[in-house]
């Protein structure tokens, strides 16, 4: 085998072995040289993990994470009376997650109403007193 990778019709060398303490740091630089590169996660591929037939056991901590993910908020105050979905689960497009008790929005749109016709009426007196008073002028 040939030593220079560069030299034509050389036969390819074997990848040196990572041991278990530099397989981290090794997945972590393939990581920063792939977003430094400005690769997708939709251009990497994926491959099994598989035991070598002469390597030692060993165990690895790790985290899974989401590629996609997304933070619920309810547009309107209650209590959630029924939650059909919990963190983690997987979800499709349209499905109820979760029901909150409405009686508290009822309540605030019927203040709100409330609010307004309160509003209308004393719009009203004004007028009647403006025109009352504007006849008194005449």
């Amino acid at each position: 085998m040939c030593s220079d990778p560069l030299k034509v019709g050389a036969p390819p060398e074997s990848p040196p072995m990572l041991t278990p303490r530099l397989l981290p740091a090794a997945l972590a630089a393939v990581l920063v040289w792939s977003l430094a590169a400005g690769v997708r996660a939709q251009d990497l591929e994926a491959a099994p993990a598989q035991a070598a037939a002469n390597a030692a056991a060993s165990a690895f901590d790790g985290v899974v994470e989401a590629v996609r993910q997304t933070v619920i908020a309810a547009q309107v105050s209650g209590a959630v009376v029924q939650l059909d979905a919990k963190v983690g689960d997987r979800v499709r497009a349209g499905q109820v997650l979760l029901r909150i008790d409405a009686r508290a929005a009822d309540q605030n749109a019927a203040a709100g109403d409330a609010q307004v016709q309160s509003a209308r009426s004393s719009l009203e007196l004004a007028s009647k007193d403006f025109e009352r008073q504007k006849q008194l002028f005449q």
